[in-house]
């Protein structure tokens, strides 16, 4: 997959025999060709943007499980980043070509490569394929596979049938979501056995308690061996554990700042990296049965989206861009910039919109009247810093509507459970997006708030940009903050680093070379 550079000149086998001989004593005090490109052996050890809650595929919503699921699993196709158009550059991966679709535009047919093996020697088949996507659209994840109608293996080939002609098919299988697993399966890291993919890497060991995935380099990938043997990938619970773990020397690359405190000095020379504002921070709801009239209500969500001062988000992090959102949509993916004076709390619109919410919620009613106290929950991930902080910020905007809360934190799994059962009121969420493109963006927002609107439109034609953010602002099935970038410290000794358009660090195209620089 990789060339380590060009053949040696055709010349030297024709000069004459002393400058050979002289030319191979200079050679053996010259420092190897290799070892100015990229090798292949060493150990990476780097953080995730949090503690990924699920390794399906189908499932993956935050950065860490995007990630993840990228090195462990393939797609049928993959982005190449854009053309001078700025159009994707979308390029065969599992698949031998890009789809050839008939003349109906209804149908898609799919050649795979031949000799792709599953990490546990399986080859893997167009039935693992069919088998993938039809679960991946069972799940209805944002919507994402709604213009499929039908997927079914025909030999070494998938046939696609579409409800609507010629879908942007080779860009939706290219989203991370749509990898291909064993017989089209839910991995697990509880079932060390079920967790089989075919990606670059393959899983060692998923220590939860420990908070480490320890990743080995899949030497048989179709796609040519990655270039770095093992990848620990680690989290933490606050921001200065990362950053003093990168500033100690242990870690390669880190993603919460370069040292612990100011004054501070990492060992080694660092270097930094910034992608796109793409992930998405928001506010999600949950339907307890004692609070669900309140939170169900759209007036009471426009009202606290109204009482939030956004200006407040832009110190969340380590220095990483923000752009404050009210679209689900960043201006990185073609989405509108949020005007000024939306930007700050808008308070007399905002009870206006909550004294409208009270007249149809009782229970609204009484706490705005003083006859019932209330105090509503706010849960967080406690293996995502920055959330602690939002969410101060957002039981402030309730204080200001006069609305009592709390903030409960809990470990990944509790938080994972109780936003999937909505057993919660409000919670803090993260949104990385499988697609660097608007329409899939405003899709997985509308899914992340359990709304079908989107996804039953791209069921039935293209969707409309316009259209659906009107109807997103109508609905409010998450309350969007703001959408940050990616800021990635790393030693002089790894290379080849690079975010692509949806703030993912492609890990697998990593390699270390030379020695790390001291910091004087």
């Amino acid at each position: 997959m990789r060339s380590l550079g060009p053949e040696m000149p055709c010349w030297v086998a024709i000069v004459p025999a002393i400058s050979v001989a002289i030319l191979v004593i200079m050679t053996a005090v010259q420092p190897a060709a290799a070892e100015t490109r990229p090798t292949y052996g060493g150990s990476l050890t780097a953080s995730l943007l949090g503690e990924p809650a699920t390794l399906d595929p189908a499932r993956a919503a935050s950065h860490a499980e995007l990630t993840l699921v990228s090195l462990l699993f393939d797609t049928l196709y993959r982005i190449d980043g854009k053309d001078p158009d700025g159009q994707l550059r979308i390029v065969p991966h599992l698949a031998a070509a890009l789809p050839e679709v008939d003349d109906s535009g209804l149908e898609a047919r799919i050649a795979l490569r031949s000799g792709i093996l599953f990490h546990d020697g399986r080859a893997l088949t167009a039935g693992d394929v069919a088998r993938s996507l039809i679960r991946v659209k069972r799940i209805r994840n944002g919507g994402i596979l709604a213009s499929v109608r039908s997927v079914r293996a025909d030999g070494s080939d998938v046939v696609i049938r579409f409800v609507w002609a010629t879908p942007p098919i080779a860009v939706i299988l290219a989203a991370p979501t749509t990898a291909v697993t064993p017989r089209g399966r839910a991995p697990s890291w509880r079932k060390p056995a079920r967790f089989i993919g075919s990606g670059p890497y393959r899983l060692v060991r998923f220590r939860r308690a420990a908070r480490r995935i320890h990743l080995a380099a899949a030497d048989r990938h179709f796609a040519g061996r990655p270039y770095i043997d093992d990848i620990i990938l680690r989290w933490f619970g606050r921001a200065e554990e990362e950053a003093t773990e990168y500033e100690a020397g242990r870690a390669h690359m880190s993603l919460r700042g370069a040292v612990a405190f100011a004054g501070h000095k990492p060992a080694f020379r660092t270097r930094a990296l910034m992608g796109p504002a793409t992930i998405l921070a928001y506010i999600g709801f949950g339907k307890t049965p004692s609070h669900h009239s309140i939170t169900y209500s759209r007036g009471f969500r426009r009202a606290l989206s109204l009482a939030i001062d956004r200006n407040g988000f832009r110190g969340v992090g380590t220095g990483e861009r923000v752009t404050i959102a009210e679209h689900p949509v960043s201006p990185a993916m073609g989405g509108q910039p949020t005007p000024a004076p939306v930007r700050s709390a808008r308070l007399p619109a905002a009870q206006a919109s909550l004294a409208q919410a009270a007249r149809s919620v009782p229970l609204l009613a009484e706490i705005r009247s003083g006859q019932r106290p209330v105090e509503l929950e706010l849960i967080i991930d406690r293996m995502r810093p920055d959330d602690r902080e939002i969410a101060e910020k957002v039981l402030a905007a309730l204080f200001r509507l006069g609305i009592a809360a709390r903030i409960t934190q809990l470990d990944s799994a509790r938080f994972s459970d109780r936003v999937a059962r909505g057993a919660c009121d409000l919670y803090i969420g993260q949104l990385a997006f499988p697609l660097p493109r608007a329409d899939f963006a405003i899709a997985a927002a509308f899914a992340a708030g359990g709304d079908t609107w989107a996804g039953e439109i791209l069921a039935r034609g293209p969707l409309d940009i316009e259209t659906a953010g009107r109807e997103f602002a109508r609905r409010l099935p998450i309350v969007p903050l703001f959408h940050r970038a990616l800021r990635v410290h790393h030693r002089t000794d790894v290379h080849g680093l690079r975010l692509d358009d949806t703030s993912i660090v492609p890990l697998d195209d990593l390699f270390l070379f030379g020695r790390a620089e001291r910091t004087p």
